[in-house]
């Protein structure tokens, strides 16, 4: 496809949302506007399905949202998308009747592999990694991550304090899907009595006391917080780890799931500087490179540099 004379170019945000997106969308629609025709895609693939694309002709309230989180164009999962499928075709046919070619994708690995998929079809794509759950292999960091971070700290340690007054015990679950970044992440500031994430649960209910009850014989001084990943023990395991811990130990077990609270944190300052870079070489990258089809991923390295990657190399 040739490029260099389209001036179309939309944006959407796509899968579980992450603070910053909002950042991200103001920054990118704001900068881009200067050289390029910015579109967008509302409730992410979906949206773009269902034709809910349009033209960005009025940054005021983009402006207003800037620094909430959340997302100000939607999100959401949509089909596993297939090159050979309707519904990837439709995508495709409703971006190119408003002539856009490019398209910025703001989400996580299941959106960046959908991505891939509309690169095949004529699409310039590019990727901005969003996910409080920090498992891009090629990123040291993705947008919202250090918020949900930072958010479960504040409220872990006020959970800690409360439970060390009543000698109790509290059994936090984290988001994170696969990756257990976000769990360790959200207790780096105290010293748990326990992590637990799938590398090293015990399963069922059973298990899941017996972790309980060694760390409780093995550790001196701790605070009184279990962390644990999510998607390990089902509520049932929960209730009943509860129950066993009163019954034997007469310790009291509360239960705490954080679950949207991570990603409706409030955004941190690190994840606004980041957005701020990321957009600028996003939008910097566009200029210089008006001709080039392929699909990029933006990543930043150990050193905290910003580089915009070809996804084919990895």
């Amino acid at each position: 496809m040739n490029l260099k004379n389209n001036k179309n170019i939309c944006i959407i945000s796509s899968g579980g949302d992450s603070p910053g997106m909002n950042k991200l969308i103001y920054l990118l629609a704001k900068g881009l506007k200067e050289n390029f025709t910015v579109f967008v895609g509302k409730k992410g693939f979906a949206g773009l399905h269902d034709d809910l694309i349009s033209e960005v002709t009025d940054l005021s309230e983009y402006e207003k949202r800037q620094n909430d989180a959340g997302s100000i164009i939607g999100s959401s999962r949509f089909h596993k998308l297939n090159i050979h499928e309707e519904h990837t075709k439709r995508i495709r046919d409703n971006l190119f009747k408003r002539d856009i070619r490019r398209l910025i994708i703001l989400g996580g690995d299941g959106s960046a592999i959908g991505g891939e998929v509309l690169s095949k079809l004529d699409l310039q794509v590019t990727i901005i990694p969003c996910s409080i759950d920090n498992d891009y292999s090629i990123t040291e960091l993705t947008i919202g991550a250090l918020s949900a971070k930072e958010n479960n700290q504040r409220l872990i340690y006020d959970l800690n304090l409360t439970a060390k007054t009543h000698d109790a015990i509290n059994l936090v679950e984290a988001m994170g899907r696969l990756c257990p970044w976000l769990t360790h992440a959200s207790v780096e500031n105290l010293d748990p009595l326990l992590v637990i994430d799938n590398q090293n649960f015990r399963r069922n209910r059973t298990g899941l006391v017996k972790l309980i009850k060694k760390a409780l014989a093995e550790k001196g001084r701790y605070d009184p917080v279990i962390m644990v990943q999510e998607n390990l023990y089902s509520d049932e395991s929960y209730r009943w780890a509860k129950e066993q811990l009163a019954l034997e130990l007469n310790i009291p077990l509360r239960i705490t799931r954080l679950g949207y609270l991570q990603r409706g944190a409030p955004v941190c300052e690190q994840d606004l500087i980041l957005a701020k870079k990321m957009s600028n070489a996003v939008i910097d990258w566009y200029i210089k490179n008006p001709g080039d089809d392929s699909m990029h991923i933006v990543i930043i390295d150990e050193k905290e540099n910003i580089k915009i990657r070809n996804r084919s190399i990895y």
